[in-house]
């Protein structure tokens, strides 16, 4: 569960999230990428926020195998991915986390971590909760 995983990495409240401004950034994103294609834009949402879970889910077991080599490469696609999304904040968390791994500094990767996961988790629930209710 959430709570678990909070709990095992340290995490605490994530005050500093604009939440609105991201999805404002992620939305503008959308729209400038499909501007001619408003009918993939929430495929395009939906296969980001699937994607995402899928990528946090590896980098925490990473995190708890140790693997650091496989750990740098999914944070590094999942900087860009969120960089491509127009995730900014998100994005740079991926950036904190992975100068983290690269120090080796094990207590700020996890915290770091835990942070990026709430965050993540905050915004898949509210991009899901906008959602058009003839798309959901």
């Amino acid at each position: 569960s959430l709570e678990k995983i909070i709990g095992w990495l340290g995490a605490e409240t994530d005050s500093n999230f604009d939440i609105d401004a991201e999805i404002s950034n992620i939305s503008a994103r959308i729209k400038e990428l499909y501007k001619d294609r408003s009918e993939w834009a929430n495929e395009f949402t939906e296969l980001f926020i699937a994607d995402t879970v899928t990528r946090l889910l590896h980098v925490l077991e990473l995190i708890k195998t140790g693997d650091i080599g496989k750990l740098l490469l999914e944070i590094h696609s999942l900087k860009g991915s969120t960089m491509n999304m127009g995730a900014t904040q998100i994005h740079e968390l991926c950036e904190h986390l992975e100068s983290h791994i690269i120090k080796g500094d094990s207590a700020s990767m996890k915290s770091t971590f835990a942070q990026l996961y709430l965050r993540f988790n905050s915004l898949e629930a509210k991009m899901l909760k906008e959602k058009p209710a003839s798309q959901a």
